[in-house]
């Protein structure tokens, strides 16, 4: 629970120490301990999303839908004008964002590098991965 809501959430590592009353040197070291445990899990069950392009243009073939949704991360409005200006997202805020491919059965398919929030979900995931126009044409919906 503690890394699932740290992961989450994403607070201060002194503030989630608080809530689980522990020290933040304490916090630290449990966080990076069980994110190892957490990813290694998912590596054995199969569950981790893809990051190498040749084995996900193998996976996406058999796939027969896929969706894309994107998600935005606030982030602290930067001082640099040009900066400001990318991770405007339109929406009063600063953000930063992922995208994820899924399968219907939301089955994790791919999690992207993290881009401009100003930047449109089904065009950040193309033009980052162009492969998927190709393979999935007509067959990709934006959520």
């Amino acid at each position: 629970m503690f890394l699932l809501i740290y992961l989450k959430t994403n607070p201060l590592q002194e503030h989630h120490a608080a809530s689980f009353g522990i020290t933040q040197s304490q916090a630290n070291l449990l966080i990076h301990l069980m994110a190892g445990l957490l990813r290694k899990a998912l590596k054995h069950l199969g569950e981790l999303p893809e990051r190498n392009e040749y084995r996900m243009q193998h996976i996406l073939k058999s796939a027969e839908d896929v969706l894309i949704d994107g998600f935005d991360r606030p982030i602290q409005r930067p001082q640099a004008s040009d900066l400001q200006k990318a991770c405007y997202s339109g929406k009063k805020t600063h953000n930063v964002k992922n995208n994820v491919l899924t399968t219907p059965e939301r089955r994790i398919l791919l999690l992207s590098r993290t881009c401009e929030g100003s930047m449109h979900d089904k065009y950040a995931i193309t033009s980052l991965y162009t492969f998927l126009l190709v393979l999935h044409c007509g067959k990709i919906q934006v959520s």
